[in-house]
Formats: structure tokens, C-alpha cells, sequence
């Protein structure tokens, strides 16, 4: 939240994701106008139902970045992980389960976006991208403030191996790939732009290169406070 104020900052650090990203864009929603959205579930309504409400219970990408491409708009579905491991779980058992299916069961299906099926992406962690996947081409869909394309970005630390080389839970052996990333884009999706990783350090990096020096203080915080 900090960078809200700084577009060049964010154009930097989503530079480093693609290289046709050409301006961060003001995100103008509900009466107000921002750089960065939290906790983004759509513009309207959440993949789920219920009330419209950002958080718990709800498909909630952890930021919500939007930028100015060649031709269009991209959505960036931005999701940070820390510590994280990695849930080692199946979504898809029993009743809970077969709630998930009839929820996403036909937006899945519909989106094109994914070469296995929706019982294999019902395991953790592939089960949460997925979701965020589906948010996102909902948006594309449906033009949701304009956009024109999408990616999930998952920001996770290069020390955090755990995380990034951890396979979905319940998949058998050597149906997944040595890393998280390759497994998204090797195995899951048919359209592999769709999903990418990076690291902290990495967009840190880039958005002291924007030269900001309001924005100096806070990358030295960072940089003391989390040794990225």
C-alpha cells in the first residue's frame, strides 16, 4: 500500500513480470480511484455466493494492480507468500467438495485455461492459483474496468523453497514438475502467460531503480526488517 502513491514504482516492479507493461493504471472503483486494490474478489461480485464482502470466505486476491499494455488493459492478480509451505491438502473430498465442483465446475471448464482436470485442481496449492485464475478471466470476460488480459503473480521469497518446489497434495509421483512454477505452467495450464513467480528481492530491486526517493526509506525497511 505504501507504492499506492508511486505508479512509476509499480510500472517498474511489474516491468520486471513483462516487458510490454507500459503504465500502472489508476484502478477507479467504488467512487474512488487507486493504484493498488486489497483483497480484490471482482468489481461486482465474488466467485462465490453470497454477499459482495473482500476476504474471508471469498476468492481474494491479495492485491489487485492494473496496467496499461500495447492494445489494452492487464489485470495483475498479485498473491504474496512468505512462509507459507504449501497446504497439503484435497479440496475436493466429500461434501465440501462436491459443493466446490457445482461452484466452479462450469467457469472452469468454460475459461480454457487449463489442461488437467477440475478434480486434479481441487488440491492445494494448485486449488487456490486456480481460483485466482478463474478471477481473472472472469475479468477478461466481462471487461471489468477495462481489462483485456490477465496474469497471477505469486511474490515469494527465492529462499522459501518449501513453497516453491512443493507439489499439489494427492498427486501421484512425477505428475508434477520439480518447482510450483514449472508444474503451473508445464502441467495445469494451456496457456502458460497466465501464471508466473518472482520474488521480493526482485521487485524490490527494480523499484529502487525507479529512482524514487520518496520511496527510499521503505526499501531499506524492507531490506533491514526481511533480509530479502
Amino acid at each position: 500500500m505504501p507504492l499506492e502513491a508511486h505508479g512509476g514504482a509499480l510500472t517498474a516492479a511489474l516491468g520486471t513480470v513483462d516487458a510490454d507493461v507500459e503504465e500502472v493504471l489508476p484502478i477507479e472503483h467504488q467512487g474512488r480511484a487507486s493504484h493498488v486494490e486489497l483483497e480484490w474478489v471482482g468489481a461486482e461480485r465474488a466467485l462465490e455466493p453470497g454477499p459482495y464482502k473482500r476476504g474471508a470466505n471469498r476468492t481474494s486476491a491479495d492485491a489487485l494492480v492494473l496496467a496499461r499494455i500495447p492494445g489494452g488493459r492487464r489485470a495483475y492478480l498479485l498473491e504474496w507468500k512468505y512462509v507459507e509451505e504449501g497446504e497439503d491438502e484435497d479440496k475436493g473430498e466429500g461434501a465440501s467438495g462436491d459443493t466446490r465442483r457445482e461452484r466452479y465446475g462450469a467457469l472452469f471448464r468454460e475459461s480454457g485455461l487449463f489442461r488437467i482436470d477440475l478434480d486434479d485442481a481441487l488440491h492445494e496449492p494448485v486449488y487456490q492459483l486456480m481460483r485466482f485464475l478463474l478471477l481473472g478471466y472472469r475479468m477478461k470476460r466481462e471487461r471489468e474496468l477495462g481489462v483485456t488480459d490477465f496474469r497471477v503473480v505469486v511474490v515469494c521469497p527465492t529462499a522459501n523453497e518449501t513453497f516453491r518446489y512443493c507439489a499439489p497434495a494427492g498427486w501421484p509421483p512425477g505428475k508434477a514438475l520439480d518447482t510450483l512454477e514449472r508444474t503451473m505452467k508445464e502441467r495445469v495450464l494451456n496457456d502458460a502467460s497466465a501464471f508466473a513467480m518472482t520474488s521480493q528481492r526482485v521487485f524490490l530491486d527494480a523499484i529502487r531503480g525507479a529512482g524514487i526517493a520518496a520511496l527510499e526509506p521503505w526499501v531499506r525497511y524492507h531490506e533491514e526488517r526481511y533480509r530479502w
